[in-house]
């Protein structure tokens, strides 16, 4: 669509018909490393990637490029769902879902986390993507069946809160917190999904929220 729109996006992958499964195997490839330098502006090409890793940083530094992400070491603070957790237990204006950190998921016990954090409690991995690390155990049998698959997964059990998903992205610069718009997640329907977490979508209606709650 951006093409379409008579933007030059120099569309590399689409003109060589090239497949990548990564970012970082991006960056291992001549032709596209080549294109890259050969259109920048700059001696020193500024790239940016969706999601930084040690890889993809230590590739970019290898052909000379400037990554302009964040630091990988600060994504992965903030993508840990475990250790973002523990963060904002330390923040005195922000409470969160009471929750228990395991270090294997075989030490969950069905009925105390049922008594615990009531029925239908979550389940979530360390690291995932839009929703599939995130699990609503609705019974002992559903449980088990996820031990026997990831018996060894650190795992973040917290009790469900039932409502309205909502996502706002923010960058915090130099000079100030950029918001951007109020977006409702489009979360669990399972004609477009498998997963009762999994987000396929946003709607920026903001149909759902009154002016004070919007602000």
């Amino acid at each position: 669509p951006i093409a379409n729109n008579g933007i030059d996006i120099k569309n590399f992958p689409k003109s060589r018909d090239l497949k990548f499964n990564s970012t970082s195997k991006m960056l291992e490839d001549t032709s596209l490393i080549n294109h890259i330098k050969q259109n920048s502006m700059k001696e020193t090409p500024d790239i940016l990637v969706f999601k930084n890793d040690e890889t993809i940083t230590g590739n970019a530094d290898k052909q000379g490029f400037k990554l302009i992400n964040s630091d990988f070491k600060l994504n992965i603070k903030l993508e840990n769902k475990i250790e973002f957790a523990k963060f904002v237990d330390t923040l005195d204006f922000f409470k969160q879902p009471e929750y228990e950190i395991f270090e294997k998921l075989t030490d969950v016990d069905f009925k105390t986390a049922n008594t615990k954090f009531g029925n239908n409690f979550v389940i979530q991995f360390i690291f995932g993507h839009s929703g599939n690390s995130t699990f609503f155990i609705e019974s002992e049998t559903q449980l088990d069946e996820l031990k026997l698959k990831y018996p060894q997964r650190k795992a973040k059990v917290s009790k469900k809160i039932d409502g309205i998903p909502y996502t706002v992205n923010a960058c915090i610069t130099k000079v100030g917190i950029i918001v951007g718009g109020i977006s409702e997640q489009i979360t669990g329907i399972k004609e477009l999904t498998s997963s009762k977490g999994g987000t396929i979508g946003n709607d920026y209606l903001q149909r759902h929220l009154n002016e004070d709650i919007r602000k």
